[in-house]
């Protein structure tokens, strides 16, 4: 990088004012310049005068000093063959003063301001004055003075030269006064004045780097240079403070900004003062005794590089840290991974560390367009600043705050944060907002029950901080050690971990749901649990046996209770073994769950992570299988690590980093599962625990921790779990324990997809970063309390900040014995956890609802049909959640970030945006006090709650909807309620005015693929969002079937009635959309949100008559009733109107099949939803032949008759296309002619007469009937004209081939329209119809028969294409598709056999002939296959128009 050339200032000064230069201005001095430098001399003579009082002292590696002469000093700066590294290392005269440096007297002093005009890279400070040196000076004037002159100006040099050496043996006060103001100066802060409060703002001098550039162009210093060095030249010199200046700057430091300079156990004065640290008892109980004084220079900047993604620090040690292994060159990476997401990692930039491979962070970032942040860094100091761009708050600082600690196994950092309202940091049991009072908060997967201040089952370093504007940002440390983070009062956040490196990242928000969903972009958005898992769960540890298990499960359905899916614990197994069942107490377990599935009911079983390792070798093959994958994770002797859990003798861990433990995993849930047909996977004991602290036989390595962090367990780490020393295939466990419960996700997700080839449902106790894209998670072993009831609130709105929102606590608590009060409140509460499930221990009492009595069963059937009727709502958030990254339960400040009174509320939580629960939480109480901001309604009745307000509540008015919110519902069945059965129900929505405006969305599909849908193809799920939608009078609307209103009927009136959409299934998939305003506006809606109202031409439901469509419900059909019939009756869509306006989007597809429609995929399944003809019965409906008219005919009569389509298939694929219009206008459609062909997608039934016509039925084959048979039967296509014109598609393909055509499929499809004419031997060809041949038949002869296109004229114009090939090709014809269309036109004649073939010809109709009557009759195609191939073209018109 080229330098900038020097401009001196020409300001003149008197000389005891000198202006200020850095040390780099100084090395950059014009050779030419004419100039007056504060010498080198003065530097030093003024640092040994007011830098301290005794020589300088270089402070070693090992804390030893050493003594170096100043003229080497000096010689180091001047000399040309110095390194930088020397330079850096021995003396920076002109660098900023921090704690163990002796900083410039100009490293204080606030830069020159900076015209608009100059440019970036012109030089931060101030020239000294333009005088000429007295050297210059002196040459210039000998030409005009004498010599005598010459000889006064020499004797008063010497005389000034003795004064100096006299004042100098006597201690220097000749300069004392002349220095002290340049130290003033250059240390404003440290000038003893009145104590006050220190701000980091005015020890910390904003600078921006990029005004630093010279810098990281002349220290061309990097890793790979510096790991050349030898090693006594890593000689870090620091400064010690003298006594005084020490005091006096301990002293202005406040108690709340004390940061820790002595964490470990046994602080005192002397150990403190060593590390050169402040030591004052504190007024507030738990700030520290031992803290950092300001600009702690464990470390100084080195040298930086930019680019457009970011940029790379250096930073060099400079005194001990008390902590073993220092690194001795810090790198700190900043990455722009985003708009919103900055990644900030420091670490050793010459030794390999472990970070942790999951979650799976983008290595590139992605386009910046806007960036929302900004980062500072300045050279004097360590650390960095972000500050959010569009309010300039600092998100961040942590330049020279704390002390910044990077050693082998322990790293600090510490920053403070703009607020003091805090989130996150989990696992724990505690309030949602974080108590910032000296609180150090423990992260270490660890076994035991939920207490306060203790470290639980999952690690989440990743906080949410909302500022007073309501605006917020958060921050992750992705490290998997144990590590404790400290919360104090500045308010400022600390990070201490035992190892890895300090990778950040800084999500900029503002909004909190944005910070959410930044945040689960980056760690993996949620998996999409199919529908039923958002039934209501029931469990408990050891019911004892099948027959109790069948018992409680059958009570509860008489009884009426929704339920859908039935759990058990670790007594199903046989000997508490994975992979096996209780074939004495369960017998009849396989059976038992058939059953659940017939009944549109689920399964779920528990599988711990270890496995048995004391059965006889052959008795238990998942240990034997492990050995011989060799998939265990090893000891210190490299045999497996033998700990104990629920075995009976042993256990042995799988260590799912080996290449083949996945496939281990995969077999062993594979062979439970051809036994126990299962449908999800409880996988627990996964931090991993162990009823040991270590092995089985032997012990743990001493751990050697120089800071043990404050986890629980007397033993250290190891305790209950692993030893920390164990090696797995990628690692230690040290490194890998957070990560065990993640990795053992990952391997059964992958199992269970494998296995059910359906969407997997997994619950783990034990959670890391990333868990909730594989996992949802339960809070534990509660105990049975009123306080961890209200506790479970908080622990679910902290989960969603994790990114996992199936969440949920076990119902009525899991320790202890509960009461029927606690039950029903907690049945209450957890009903509309996104989790529900009851569950409890083995020496708890049976707390099912049907066990604790009727008013459990009462208010537990009330809540959870409330539930149930809310699934749509509930299952369209977690699609929200998996696409979008939106949270399911959410605190109040969610919504309404600016309101204070919101930022403390975690007795009441959000479900999504317009759905509130605010539970009875106290013992005894009847009703409870809740906060509104906003209107909000009444579920049960729609009343009015409250608005902007505290409000006491009611046991019937703890669920609220929120005004403005469309809500999509399903009433419950009455009887047993389960998902498949509900799902039955007709969907209504129901709405809550505000303002007359209300929103809301709905994504509907099968509910258990593997895939949701994706990418485009929620464009009108999207525009969804934005739909106004309905009200009535002011008030939420409710819905049975839509009729017009009683008395006299108007639009006006008809328009209030609720509106409902019926979608008759075909192939067992439909979709529509519905746009809805106020409907005389001058203006309809516009922009984006509109796709949904372009497709409205393809709704569901048609007009009769000139008006609007309706039907009655759904009904389930009668008799036996499964998820397959259910889903053969029409759908139907409620809308309430609201200030006459609505909106909504519905999606159906198979129901089952591996892939949901995708990217562009959805052509398909956006024209169903006006697909021509629903599915009868199960079958496709048709109609019979299309004949000519009775009587005279004529073209003008033969086109009034339907058309019909003929395909043969080959290899079960077709196509073709039908053009039709008024045939004899001048022009025929031209541009993209297919636009008449796509929008026959969205054509409901054709119209004749101007209005729908029907049909008779396609018959099928004689005989047995298949769908192989009826296949193969010709296909048919009814087209009634409206206003002479038609339009329409078909799809045909193999039926049940993986992936449908995608893409632009329909390439041979558009080509057919442009097929001039098929020739045969030069002239036209027909043909008698094509039969199938006699005797045995088969595709192989059927296809050896000719084609025929049947063509019913209309309008005197039709048009059709044929696609035909060999058909068990591995390919078909690709590019554009019309190779074989191309090819047709160049076919002469179709050979049959090796020879050409003829046919009889087309039979003209009888009686008189002529053109006009021969043109109505049928057109017939005639196709001989040559090697099983053929091709020709047919172009039909009017006749007689002007053009072609």
């Amino acid at each position: 990088m080229p330098k900038v050339p020097y401009k001196s200032s020409e300001q003149p000064r008197d000389d005891e004012d000198y202006e200020i230069v850095s040390f780099e201005d100084f090395c950059d001095k014009s050779p030419g310049s004419k100039t007056d430098l504060l010498t080198l001399n003065d530097n030093i003579n003024y640092r040994i005068c007011y830098e301290g009082e005794k020589p300088v002292k270089f402070v070693d590696d090992d804390g030893g000093t050493s003594s170096r002469d100043l003229e080497q000093l000096e010689t180091s700066l001047n000399g040309s063959k110095a390194s930088f590294k020397e330079r850096l290392s021995n003396f920076a005269p002109f660098g900023k003063a921090s704690k163990t440096t002796r900083g410039s007297p100009f490293s204080g002093v606030i830069p020159k301001a900076r015209a608009e005009s100059d440019s970036p890279r012109e030089h931060r400070y101030q020239r000294f004055s333009s005088r000429r040196n007295i050297c210059q000076r002196v040459c210039d004037g000998l030409p005009c003075y004498g010599s005598g002159l010459i000889l006064v100006i020499i004797v008063c040099a010497l005389c000034a030269g003795a004064w100096w050496a006299v004042c100098g043996a006597v201690g220097g006060a000749w300069g004392e006064e002349h220095y002290r103001r340049l130290w003033e100066r250059a240390h404003p802060d440290n000038v003893k004045k009145p104590p006050t409060p220190i701000t980091y703002e005015k020890i910390l001098p904003e600078f921006r780097y990029h005004d630093h550039n010279n810098l990281s162009t002349k220290n061309k210093l990097n890793a790979t240079e510096l790991s050349k060095k030898k090693p006594d030249l890593y000689k870090k010199a620091y400064t010690e403070r003298p006594p005084e200046v020490m005091s006096d700057i301990c002293a202005q430091i406040e108690d709340n900004m004390r940061f820790d300079c002595f964490p470990q156990d046994g602080a005192n004065e002397k150990d403190c003062v060593q590390r050169g640290c402040c030591w004052l008892p504190a007024k507030t109980q738990g700030a520290p005794y031992c803290y950092y004084p300001p600009q702690y220079d464990t470390y100084r900047f080195a040298n930086m590089t930019e680019t457009k993604h970011g940029a790379t620090a250096y930073y060099q040690r400079m005194r001990p840290s008390g902590y073993p292994a220092d690194f001795e060159i810090a790198r700190m990476d900043f990455k722009y991974l985003s708009d919103d997401v900055l990644q900030i990692k420091i670490y050793d930039a010459e030794n390999k560390r472990f970070e942790p491979p999951y979650p799976e962070i983008p290595m590139v970032p992605g386009p910046i367009s806007n960036l929302k942040y900004r980062v500072q860094i300045e050279s004097a100091t360590v650390g960095f600043k972000v500050i959010r761009n569009s309010d300039n708050v600092t998100l961040i600082n942590t330049q020279d705050v704390g002390g910044l600690i990077l050693s082998d196994k322990f790293l600090q950092l510490s920053a403070i944060l703009p607020s003091s309202q805090i989130y996150g940091l989990g696992e724990r049991q505690s309030r949602f907002k974080l108590d910032i009072n000296w609180k150090t908060y423990a992260m270490f997967n660890y076994d035991t029950a939920p207490t306060e201040n203790t470290n639980l089952y999952g690690t989440h370093p990743f906080y949410l901080n909302l500022e007073p504007s309501g605006n917020s940002h958060g921050m992750l440390l992705l490290n998997s050690y144990a590590m404790d983070v400290i919360l104090q009062p500045a308010p400022a956040i600390t990070y201490r971990t035992t190892g890895g490196v300090l990778n950040l990242f800084v999500f900029a928000g503002p909004a909190p749901a944005a910070v959410a969903a930044q945040y689960t972009a980056l760690v993996g958005r949620p998996a999409m649990p199919p529908y039923w898992a958002l039934g209501f769960h029931l469990c408990k540890y050891d019911y004892g046996s099948l027959n109790v298990t069948r018992d409680v499960w059958q009570k509860n359905r008489d009884a009426g209770i929704p339920f859908d899916v039935q759990w058990n614990d670790l007594d199903y197994m046989n000997n508490s073994n994975d992979f096996t069942y209780d074939k004495v107490k369960y017998a009849g377990l396989p059976e038992f769950v058939d059953e659940l599935h017939k009944d549109g009911m689920h399964y779920v079983v528990l599988i711990d992570p270890g496995v048995s390792a004391g059965e006889a070798p052959g008795d238990y093959p998942p240990f034997d299988r492990g050995v011989e994958l060799d998939i265990f994770i090893k000891n210190a002797t490299k045999q497996p690590f033998i700990g104990k859990t629920w075995n009976k003798i042993s256990t042995a861990y799988p260590d799912f980093t080996h290449p083949s433990a996945t496939a281990y995993w995969v077999e062993m849930m594979t062979s439970l599962h051809k036994e126990v047909p299962f449908d999800g996977a409880w996988i627990d004991m996964n931090e991993p625990s162990n009823m040991l602290s270590g092995p089985l036989h032997g012990s743990c390595a001493p751990e050697d921790l120089p800071y043990k962090p404050h986890t629980s367990g007397a033993d250290g780490l190891r305790s209950k779990t692993i030893c920390m020393e164990a090696q797995h295939y990628a690692g230690s466990h040290r490194d890998w324990h957070n990560l065990y419960s993640l990795t053992e996700a990952v391997a059964t997700d992958f199992a269970l997809t494998e296995i059910r080839g359906k969407r997997p449902f997994i619950i783990s106790r034990s959670t890391f970063v990333g868990s909730g894209r594989y996992a949802g998670h339960w809070s534990g072993d509660v105990f049975s309390e009123w306080h961890d009831m209200a506790m479970s609130i908080p622990e679910i709105l902290s989960f969603s900040l994790f990114g996992i929102p199936m969440m949920g606590a076990d119902i009525c608590g899991f320790n202890g014995d509960t009461t029927v009060e606690l039950c029903k409140r907690w049945m209450q509460l957890g009903a509309f956890y996104p989790f529900s499930r009851n569950h409890n221990s083995d020496r708890s009492i049976p707390q099912d609802p049907v066990s604790l009595g009727p008013e459990v069963v009462e208010a537990s059937k009330q809540a959870l049909r409330t539930r149930y009727r809310l699934l749509p709502y509930y299952y369209t958030l977690f699609w929200r959640a998996h696409v979008a990254g939106e949270t399911v339960a959410r605190p109040l400040f969610f919504e309404t970030p600016d309101n204070p009174v919101t930022h403390d509320i975690d007795a009441q939580f959000l479900i999504g945006p317009y759905l509130m629960i605010s539970p009875i939480l106290e013992q005894g109480a009847r009703t409870t006090r809740a906060y509104f901001p906003g209107a909000w309604y009444n579920l049960q009745d729609g009343t009015m709650l409250a608005h902007d307000q505290w409000n006491k509540l009611d046991e019937n008015q703890t669920v609220a909807v929120r005004g403005g919110g469309v809500i999509p519902l399903q009433e419950p069945p009455a009887g047993a309620v389960s998902t498949a059965r509900a799902r039955s129900a007709p969907l209504q929505l129901l709405a809550a005015p505000a303002a007359r405006r209300a929103a809301g969305q709905l994504y509907w599909d099968h509910g258990d693929t593997l895939r949701a849908s994706r990418g485009r193809g929620e464009h009108g799920a999207r525009a969804l969002g934005a739909a106004a939608a309905a009200r009535r009078a002011g008030r939420p609307e409710s819905c049975g079937p839509a009729e017009p209103p009683a008395g006299a009927v108007s639009t006006a009136r008809a328009r209030s009635a609720p509106l409902q959409l019926l979608a008759a299934p075909a192939a067992r998939r439909a979709a529509g959309q519905l746009y809805w305003d106020h409907g005389d506006t001058l203006r309809a809606s516009r922009g984006r949100g509109e796709h949904g109202a372009r497709a409205l031409g393809a709704a569901a439901a048609a007009r009769r008559a000139g008006r609007p469509e309706s039907c009655g419900p759904a009904e389930p059909p009668a008799g036996a009733v499964s998820t397959a019939r259910a889903r053969s009756a029409p759908l139907q869509l409620l809308a309430a109107p609201a200030a006459r306006r609505a909106a909504g989007q519905l999606y159906w597809d198979h129901g089952d099949t591996l892939r949901a429609s995708r990217g562009r995929g959805e052509h398909g399944a956006r024209a169903l939803g006006a697909a021509a003809a629903a599915r009868r019965a199960g079958r496709p409906e048709s109609c019979g032949p299309a004949e000519p008219p009775a009587g005279a005919v004529s073209t003008a009569r033969a086109r009034s008759a339907p058309l019909q389509l003929l395909a043969a298939p080959a290899a079960r694929r077709a196509a073709g296309q039908l053009y039709w219009d008024h045939g004899d206008t001048l022009r025929a459609s031209r541009g993209r002619g297919e636009h008449g062909a796509r929008a026959l997608g969205a054509a409901a039934a054709a119209r004749r007469a101007g209005r729908p016509e029907s049909c008779g039925p396609a018959e099928p084959p004689a005989g047995a009937v298949s769908t192989a048979r009826a296949r193969s039967a010709p296909l048919q296509l009814l087209a009634a004209p409206a206003a002479r014109r038609a339009a329409g598609q078909l799809y045909w393909d193999h039926g049940d081939t993986l992936r449908a055509s995608r893409g632009r499929g329909e390439h041979g499809a558009r080509a057919l329209g442009a097929a001039a004419a098929a020739r045969r031997a030069g002239r036209p060809e027909s043909c008698g119809p094509a039969e199938p041949p006699a005797g045995a038949v088969s595709t192989a002869r059927a296809r050896s028969a000719p084609l025929q296109l049947l063509a019913a004229p209309a309008a005197r114009r039709a048009a059709g294409q044929l696609y035909w090939d060999h058909g068990d090709t591995l390919r078909a014809s690709r590019g554009r598709g019309e190779h074989g269309a191309r090819a047709l036109g160049a076919a002469a004649a179709a050979r049959r056999a090796g020879r050409p073939e003829s046919c009889g010809p087309a039979e003209p109709p009888a009686g008189a002939v002529s053109t006009a009557r021969a043109r109505s009759a049928p057109l017939q195609l005639l196709a001989a296959p040559a090697a099983r191939r053929a091709a020709g073209q047919l172009y039909w018109d009017h006749g007689d128009t002007l053009s072609e």
